[in-house]
């Protein structure tokens, strides 16, 4: 089961993976920092590994923000 704190540690490692990018591309890896930073929702304890749940969160908010998704 996945917890916040799980959620937390990936999205301070893509914080300092962030750093090294091209300048150009920062705000991007900063922008994908924020949307792990700020889910707090529980869905997240159906994962196993937090890698796939940081992944999801992620592109339902870049879904989200697209509003690609016709229901």
């Amino acid at each position: 089961m996945i917890t916040a704190a799980d959620i937390r540690t990936i999205a301070e490692r893509w914080k300092r993976a962030t750093r090294p990018l091209k300048i150009q591309d920062q705000k991007y890896g900063h922008h994908l920092v924020q949307m792990l930073g700020e889910y707090n929702g529980e869905e997240i304890k159906r994962f196993d590994d937090p890698l796939e749940a940081a992944a999801f969160i992620v592109l339902v908010r870049m879904v989200r923000e697209l509003d690609l998704v016709d229901y």
